[in-house]
């Protein structure tokens, strides 16, 4: 698969939805797709990397490529969720092999040194050790619980998304960095005010 290969299968982002949503009742007309999910939060690690970068030397060149192709392996495997992983592999090792498998089948056929950077950037995403990949980690989950708000917003029962919004706040408590946990207590205090 070639960079033409790549960038066709790269769109087909915006064709999948998050099945996540459609397990949660949402309507299949109102779920976003991957893509969409994905620009946001590109949008969103662009903000956190700024903010950030007052308390913490940050790479947003790489914060950014690495927002873009954080969720690239659903090209081919789609937006399984959490439920459904969990079947296969309860530790989570099966998805980590599979995702691996796709991103070098993805990348296979593309320029070696474009191949070894967007590989290496998505590894690094994958581990989560690095400033950059905590930053995308928070925006992948803020962006999850800026999509609960909308559809709350919508008429949607928040209860259909109180577990996103817990698990969503683990993690981000869990990453402790100033700007995701200041963004999402925002998002929260503009629930409660729309919600009353």
């Amino acid at each position: 698969m070639g960079l033409v290969e790549l960038i066709l299968r790269f769109g087909q982002l915006k064709r999948h939805l998050r099945t996540g949503w459609l397990s949660k009742g949402i309507a299949r007309g109102d779920v976003e797709s991957i893509a969409e999910h994905m620009l946001r939060t590109v949008f969103i690690s662009m903000i956190l990397s700024d903010l950030e970068s007052s308390r913490h030397k940050v790479n947003s060149d790489l914060t950014l490529r690495m927002a873009l192709i954080h969720d690239l392996p659903e090209a081919v495997l789609k937006d399984l969720d959490k439920e459904a992983w969990s079947y296969l592999s309860p530790d989570l090792k099966v998805k980590r092999e599979v995702e691996e498998a796709v991103i070098s089948d993805l990348l296979a056929e593309i320029p070696e040194k474009l191949r070894k950077r967007y590989a290496d950037i998505w590894r690094l995403y994958r581990e989560g050790g690095s400033v950059e990949a905590k930053l995308v980690k928070a925006a992948d989950k803020l962006e999850m619980v800026f999509q609960a708000f909308e559809y709350a917003k919508l008429g949607y029962p928040q209860r259909l998304t109180e577990d996103m919004w817990k698990d969503a706040e683990e993690k981000i408590y869990s990453l402790a960095l100033t700007a995701p946990i200041k963004l999402l207590e925002e998002l929260k205090a503009k629930l409660q005010e729309t919600s009353q």
